[in-house]
């Protein structure tokens, strides 16, 4: 009876370590820690496939700006937003790393935040280019791998974390703010990983040595995704390792 017990809770344990589950829960008590509410795996219809689908948490917190006091009406507040797919890396998945297309990324990010993204502040609207977490990247995967068994789980992350991101764009998705404006909602897609062991860097084709290197820090996806019925956007998606992620939500 004891042997038996202990195989189902080893059952189970490898269940709940493979579903990502336990990756999952880490980050909602890490994101609460730090003060960012959250909403925990709701649902969205994706317009692509016409089905519901699921995103592992949506992260939102308020920053304000031109001043601290609270009560002031004529103070805005910006919200940063978080869509996160949590995922089990049980495989070796390799990426391979180019520049980063910073015209485009500069573009984008002018898209999202309504600001001027320049190398010196010239004026009120404009922001630096170093308050940009992605600018401050040389380098940015542009091509992954499948596991051996053929599932490409990272294309699926990058799927699911965008198109949630597409689905949601209402003002105070989860805080509610009385007496100020959102001026701005910037949305960010993360990919958290439950470890990085598993992620290896390709770095060429010569046979003579080994040629690929472990990744331990967070990195970009840089992509073009095609939406239905639209032109491709450009997107770059954070992969954090969830032990890095509290380090992370610091820059």
């Amino acid at each position: 009876k004891f042997i038996k017990m202990f195989k189902e809770n080893e059952e189970i344990k490898n269940l709940l370590e493979i579903s990502g589950i336990p990756t999952h829960l880490k980050a909602i008590k890490i994101l609460r820690e730090k003060k960012w509410p959250v909403l925990i795996s709701p649902y969205y219809y994706d317009e692509v496939s016409g089905t519901p689908r699921e995103i592992d948490i949506v992260a939102e917190r308020i920053f304000p700006i031109g001043g601290d006091d609270s009560y002031d009406i004529s103070k805005s507040d910006i919200a940063v937003r978080l869509f996160i797919e949590c995922k089990y890396i049980k495989q070796r998945i390799i990426f391979w790393f180019d520049n980063i297309n910073k015209n485009k990324a500069i573009l984008k990010l002018e898209k999202d935040t309504g600001l001027d993204v320049s190398k010196q502040h010239a004026g009120f609207f404009d922001i630096g280019w170093e308050e940009f977490h992605y600018l401050r990247y040389e380098k940015v995967a542009k091509m992954f791998s499948p596991n051996k068994n053929r599932e490409d789980i990272i294309y699926k992350a990058v799927s699911q974390s965008l198109t949630a991101q597409r689905s949601y764009n209402s003002n105070n998705l989860i805080n509610k703010s009385t007496h100020r404006d959102v001026l701005k909602i910037i949305q960010y897609p993360i990919i958290l990983c439950d470890n990085f062991k598993e992620l290896q860097e390709f770095l060429g084709e010569d046979k003579t040595q080994d040629n690929t290197a472990e990744i331990i820090s967070p990195f970009p996806i840089e992509i073009l995704y095609n939406y239905k019925n639209t032109q491709s956007e450009y997107n770059l998606i954070d992969v954090v390792d969830i032990n890095e992620l509290n380090n992370f939500l610091g820059i």
